[in-house]
């Protein structure tokens, strides 16, 4: 689970270096597929947490 959430921020990192789109955008962007796909902010602190 740890690789996969590394690999998501190594894409998003990406898309927010090669983007003409303001920071805030692009983070509410982030923020929305994230939460979407079930990333809850339980789930992300659990994560970085390593639980």
């Amino acid at each position: 689970m740890q690789r996969k959430l590394q690999l998501l921020l190594t894409l998003w990192l990406r898309d927010l270096i090669v983007s003409p789109r303001p920071l805030q955008v692009v983070i509410d962007e982030i923020s929305q597929k994230a939460q979407e796909r079930g990333l809850t902010s339980e789930v992300l602190e659990s994560l970085l947490n390593g639980e």
